[in-house]
Formats: structure tokens, C-alpha cells, sequence
């Protein structure tokens, strides 16, 4: 009977302190370095439907190469990133996560307050070599453009082309956006 006594006390005990502890919490004033005046945002977004197709001609005030450039066949495709064609977008995806793991907000840009939004072509090559990266449309921002060209590099290479994807080269178009909240 003695143990059983015991047992009971101590659960009853267990549960006021911890009911205790927990009704404290919300009176609590923890400084966090992630407040909300600092948070950022940074998104891929899609084209404007149909703008995947046309292409965008903006002249880019920064352009990067990876040494070949790809011919342009039949056995080519234009698609934004977050195109929802079945065919394409399990392999969309994959790629769209492989940048978001390298892609970050350039500190200098982050600490003077600066965002922006740009777009980026990219092609790939049926064994998913990246073949060539090209910024169609600048943020204005020099540091957030150079940090887009270098997380689609960085990314490099990536998975080849599954079998349902039947062309020579993929182009991408991808819209980058950098936003202090």
C-alpha cells in the first residue's frame, strides 16, 4: 500500500509543478534575434501564365557562362520552374529544391535593407549539366543578381532528365524574390 501511496503523490506532485512551470510561459520575455522587423523572405515564384512560352528579352546587365553553348533543336523546351505540366514537374520540383538548400540573402544586401526580384535562364542538358545561366531581368540590386547566378551554378549539376522527358535541352526560367519583412 506504501508504494502505491508514493507513486501517487509524486504523479500528483509532477503535475503541479509542470502545470506551474507551463502557466508561466506566456509571461515570459524572451529576446529573440530573429524578431519580426528582421525576418526575410526569399521566393521562387512562377511566370505570368503563357510568359514561359513567349521568353523574356530584357538585355542582363550580368551574364555567366559554363562553356558550351546549347544549340538550338527541336528537342527543346522553355518552361518556367514552377510549371505544373505533369511531364515536368516532378523534375521541376527537384530542382527548385536543390536551390532553395544553396540559395541565401547576400549579408550586405540584407543588412542595408535591400531587396528585389529577378529572373534567371538556365539550361540544362539531357544528363542534367548545367549548360549555360543568364540573367534576363536585373533586381537593381548587383549582390542579390550575382547570388541567383550563383545558386543555380552551385546547384550544378544536377539529376539527368528522367526518362518521360524526352529532350536534348531543358530552358528554365526561374523568378527569384528577396524581401525583408
Amino acid at each position: 500500500m506504501f508504494p502505491r501511496r508514493v507513486l501517487l503523490l509524486s504523479l500528483l506532485f509532477s503535475l503541479v509543478s509542470h502545470g506551474v512551470l507551463l502557466s508561466t510561459v506566456p509571461f515570459l520575455k524572451v529576446n529573440l534575434p530573429n524578431s519580426q522587423k528582421d525576418a526575410l523572405f526569399v521566393k521562387l515564384e512562377d511566370l505570368p501564365y503563357g510568359q514561359e512560352e513567349r521568353g523574356i528579352t530584357e538585355t542582363p546587365p550580368l551574364e555567366q557562362s559554363t562553356g558550351k553553348i546549347a544549340p538550338e533543336e527541336p528537342s527543346e523546351k522553355v518552361l518556367s520552374l514552377d510549371s505544373n505540366d505533369r511531364r515536368y514537374a516532378p523534375y521541376l520540383i527537384k530542382i527548385k529544391r536543390r536551390i532553395e538548400r544553396i540559395w541565401t540573402y547576400p549579408f550586405g544586401a540584407y543588412r542595408q535593407k535591400k531587396g528585389g526580384i529577378n529572373r534567371v535562364r538556365f539550361t540544362l542538358d539531357n544528363k542534367g549539366n548545367l549548360v549555360a545561366t543568364r540573367l534576363v531581368q536585373s533586381s537593381g540590386v548587383e549582390s542579390l543578381d550575382r547570388e541567383t547566378l550563383r545558386a543555380v551554378t552551385q546547384a550544378a549539376p544536377y539529376d539527368p532528365f528522367p526518362p518521360e522527358v524526352r529532350l536534348t535541352y531543358l530552358h528554365i526560367l526561374a523568378t527569384f524574390h528577396y524581401r525583408i519583412l
